[in-house]
């Protein structure tokens, strides 16, 4: 939920491992994802990814992992609407710059299923359908 630069990234990364993955984001950036795939710039060039992508959560069914990477300020309303989504083995990963967003995100969801993310990759949001990942 919150496919921006970090999203995209990691949600690439896991599809192009072999999972399944379904990005959740704004209309210019999952319609570039649905016609042409996602591309992830790195220092070995681009690589197209194909993935699953959405702006309606509602459309997918629930997942054991959603990781959110929206800003820390739209917190609550992403929480919200991937709440829909939480089946009996779901869990929330908040990978958010700020602190306190795991206890927003567990004011509205239940707290043992919200886990706190941390990473140092870096990644910038070139153009709807391409991302960089600037560092590992």
């Amino acid at each position: 939920m919150g496919a921006g630069a970090i999203g995209s990234l990691f949600g690439g990364l896991l599809a192009k491992a072999g999972n399944e993955v379904s990005l959740i984001g704004r209309k210019p950036h999952i319609n570039k994802i649905n016609k042409e795939g996602l591309f992830i710039e790195d220092l070995n060039g681009n690589h197209r990814i194909e993935i699953k992508a959405t702006i309606n959560p509602s459309l997918l069914e629930a997942p054991d992992l959603i990781i959110l990477t929206v800003k820390a300020y739209d917190t609550e309303q992403a929480v919200k609407d991937v709440k829909l989504l939480f089946g009996a083995q779901t869990h929330l990963m908040c990978l958010q710059n700020g602190l306190g967003t795991e206890d927003e995100a567990g004011s509205i969801l239940s707290n043992d299923r919200i886990i706190r993310g941390t990473t140092s990759e870096g990644a910038l949001f070139l153009e709807p359908g391409k991302v960089r990942h600037t560092g590992k």
